[in-house]
């Protein structure tokens, strides 16, 4: 894993609250050289729900309006987010002919206020509202090379964030069962569900649902995600 994600780790599991994770994530990001920030969930904008998120740290002047403007109405990135599965630049030429030409006045004008050359990172999972993470260095353009970094900080990032909106809001997560949390283990070295089954003494079939069961307590969709997200609330240990 990259040092600097390993660091934010560190840091942002001990966070009490937002106000410390995104100080955290401010310093990671501030590692790859960007410097500004914003995660929202889709309904984030206009409703929230235990489990939402709506997050910024961008100069207080653009926010301010951006909000006050309603401008996630006509951002692009909100209404492309859904079509890309992969982070994707802003400065990325084959969305140019895409952008409406109120969209294209939004960026032009969202430019001049020193938004741009950023990148939007899709956040998705099962049971859980579809967000995006957006970062952006007032001094540069987004660096390609960087980008699996920011991605693998942003998703850790938006989880922990989703993961303390639901606490605020009284909304607990169900823990794992012993086995779940061991077949989880198998599955973090790679085990097959054949092997798994074999080395638990469980039908294979049991085992599949044991894994389907941990995905959807921890509200992920794949089982290396649900291995992630079980590390993160501590149920599991590598």
């Amino acid at each position: 894993m990259f040092r600097v994600v390993q660091d934010f780790l560190d840091s942002a599991l001990e966070a009490p609250d937002e106000v410390a994770l995104c100080s955290a994530f401010s310093h990671a990001i501030d590692q790859v050289g960007y410097n500004h920030f914003a995660a929202g969930s889709a309904l984030g904008f206009v409703e929230r729900r235990p489990g939402t998120v709506w997050i910024q740290r961008y100069p207080e002047n653009w926010a301010e309006y951006y909000l006050d403007r309603e401008f996630w109405n006509i951002d692009p990135t909100l209404r492309l987010m859904p079509e890309y599965g992969d982070p994707f630049l802003w400065s990325d030429p084959s969305l140019a002919h895409r952008f409406t030409p109120e969209e294209e006045a939004f960026m032009a004008e969202a430019a001049d206020a020193g938004v741009r050359g950023g990148v939007t990172i899709p956040i998705r999972g099962a049971f859980m509202f579809p967000g995006q993470v957006n970062i952006y260095s007032s001094e540069a353009e987004a660096a390609p090379h960087a980008i699996a970094k920011l991605h693998n900080l942003s998703v850790y990032f938006y989880d922990l964030a989703r993961r303390l909106s639901m606490s605020d809001q009284g909304v607990r997560q169900q823990p794992l069962n012993a086995a779940e949390r061991e077949c989880l283990l198998w599955a973090s070295l790679a085990k097959p569900d054949w092997e798994i089954a074999a080395l638990t003494g469980e039908a294979e079939k049991n085992v599949r649902l044991c894994i389907r069961n941990a995905q959807q307590k921890l509200g992920v969709s794949t089982r290396v995600q649900a291995v992630v997200q079980a590390v993160l609330t501590e149920q599991i240990t590598l």
